[in-house]
Parts: structure tokens; sequence; C-alpha cells
């Protein structure tokens, strides 16, 4: 084989055989993850985990963000850097106490972000806890900005607060320092939790592992966004293309969606008028002849319009304090893994 082509096809897709040593890697830069996002510190000297929602919230940890010195910027897969304006932690997080629950935040960002492909939430009306259920966690820590995911399932150890979930290593993957944040993903690709740390090894080599499970703070999410959890950016395959989207209103909510430019709303569950539940997803059917065009699904809570960009060209690096690898670089990168150093914290 061409030495060439084969660079190219390792890039294509995350190889396990190039793995990370205690964890799986995975391709950033591309449309099936550029919706987790890492934070930094204004020094970059501390991060954090995250996954944006609704366009230009972060989901990750509280205990990142209860300090204006310690998070105060997010970087996207597309090298672009956005700035944190609103902490927005939820109101029961205790930061004087080491394991305060619920540790999440919902922040928000100064500009929406470009993504294409977003993780959505469980029905988290719904306790998802199910023993021994597997479940992906997502980070950078110990990784720089290359990111990888460790395989848990689900257990509840002896005295856990209510609002913890707990995980149990199934392999030598784990979390470590800088983790924190980064979303706990059930086996349908669902967000149930947010990272907030783990103990010491023990001697079989397994460690307590936990997150702040969603489901019992449910309604800040929704109090916070109140609106719809939808990717920035979609593209039409052969004049077609089928979006999803999630209510995260408080309440039920009907269609009320306008399109411009090339592209038009021909169906989908949403458009039928029934009425969408909190946590509900639905579908938009849309056809374009290829050009640009833009779908507005209502006005978010802050009266700024929620709009999908229809065939935008991906982004590129706004030139902040680095940037978006070149392709070959990330062709590269995709196809190669990195090591996880082995840390007690995470």
């Amino acid at each position: 084989m061409n030495k060439w082509l084969g660079l190219i096809l390792l890039g294509a897709y995350p190889i396990h055989s190039y793995a990370i040593e205690n964890g799986t890697s995975m391709a950033w830069n591309n449309y099936h993850n550029d919706d987790i996002i890492k934070l930094y510190s204004a020094d970059e000297k501390r991060n954090c985990s995250g996954t944006l929602i609704a366009g230009k919230y972060t989901l990750t940890a509280a205990h990142c963000v209860e300090r204006s010195d310690l998070i105060s910027k997010i970087k996207t897969a597309h090298g672009l850097q956005y700035q944190i304006v609103t902490n927005n932690i939820h109101p029961s997080y205790d930061a004087t106490i080491d394991n305060s629950y619920p540790d999440y935040a919902l922040t928000k960002l100064d500009h929406s972000v470009d993504a294409a492909r977003i993780h959505f939430f469980a029905d988290l009306t719904i306790n998802p806890f199910v023993e021994d259920a597997p479940l992906k966690v997502f980070g950078f820590g110990g990784t720089g900005e290359k990111l990888n995911y460790a395989d848990f399932t689900m257990t509840e150890l002896v005295g856990g607060d209510a609002a913890r979930l707990d995980g149990k290593m199934v392999n030598a993957s784990h979390t470590t320092g800088g983790d924190s944040g980064g979303a706990w993903l059930d086996s349908n690709d669902r967000i149930i939790a947010t990272h907030k740390g783990g103990g010491t090894p023990y001697t079989d080599g397994h460690r307590e592992t936990h997150s702040t499970n969603l489901h019992f703070s449910q309604a800040f999410i929704l109090d916070t966004i109140n609106g719809w959890h939808y990717p920035t950016l979609a593209y039409t395959s052969n004049g077609k293309a089928t979006i999803t989207v999630q209510s995260l209103h408080r309440g039920p909510i009907t269609d009320s969606a306008t399109f411009s430019g090339d592209v038009q709303i021909v169906g989908g569950t949403c458009y039928d008028g029934h009425s969408v539940t909190p946590y509900e997803t639905c579908t938009y059917e849309i056809e374009s002849s290829g050009g640009q065009g833009s779908i507005v699904l209502g006005q978010a809570s802050d009266g700024t319009d929620e709009i999908i960009r229809i065939n935008k060209p991906m982004p590129t690096s706004n030139g902040k304090e680095g940037g978006s690898l070149d392709a070959f670089g990330l062709l590269l990168l995709s196809g190669f893994g990195f090591i996880r150093k082995k840390r007690h914290h995470g």
C-alpha cells in the first residue's frame, strides 16, 4: 500500500490498535466529537473538560469554575477560543465542602460555537442508574488536546450522595486530572452525568470514580437553558438531511422554526405540530440544492436566535493563542495513540 494512502486511512477512523495506554483515543476535530470542549484558565495552567449545550453553553464541573481565577475560557475542536461570561453554577453546590453535590455548571459563552454533531441528554426525568450498565467518560486529562474516553460500568458505592453516580473500572482505562466536567455517556451515547473525580487505586487496580447524576437536578438545566439543544451546523447529502434537536424548555412546546436561504423544511417529527416535552428529541427533514441557508428554531431565553447554519464551510482557527491543526496533522494525530499519564485524581 502506498504509505501516504496508509496514513490517510489511519486518520479517517479511530483505530483501537493505536489507542492510548489507559483508554481509547478519538479524533476531536471531526463531525463526531466537535461538541466536546476543553476549558482553560486565563494562563492555561489549569484545565477541565466539558460539552457544548444549546449552542453557547458548556456543561462542566462546578469546581472548575467556582472561582474566576480557575477556568475562564474554552477551546473548541476547530481551534476557536471563546470567553466564559456567566458561570451558572448549580445553587446547591458548596465550594467549601470537599464532596459537595450537585457539582456541575452550565457556563454561558460570549459566542455561539460551531458544531455539527452534539450529544443529547438522556431523559433526565428518569434516574439513569442501572447496576453494571456500560458507560463512557470523555475528557482531556493528561493528554493535552487529544480527546480520549475511558470505559466504566455503573455502580453504587456505600455512603454515596443521592446526587452522585459511581463508575466501576472494567479495564485499565480511568480518569485523571483535567477530566473534571467531562460527560458520562450511557450505552445510547446520551449524557447522564458530569465527571467529578476519582480516588486512589485499590490494590486490585480499581479506584473510586464518581460524577454528578444529572437526574437529581434536572430542573436546573431547563431553568438555565429554557430553549432548544441543537447542532449549530448541518450539511446536506444528495440535497437532503435530517436534523435532530432536543427540547430543554421548562414545559411543552410546539414548533415555530423558520428557514431562509438555500434550505427548506419539508417534514419531520418536530414539524408535525405535536407538543414536544422537556428532554424529548424530534427531527426536521430538510432539503437544499447545496448552497448555504439558515434555520431559526426560535429565540433563546436571552432573546438571541437559535440558528442552525446549513452547508456553512467548516470553521477554522480564529488565531487566538494557538489554532487548529492543518489537515495533514489531523490525519496523523487521529491515527496514533497518545499515552495518558497515570495519576490519582481526576
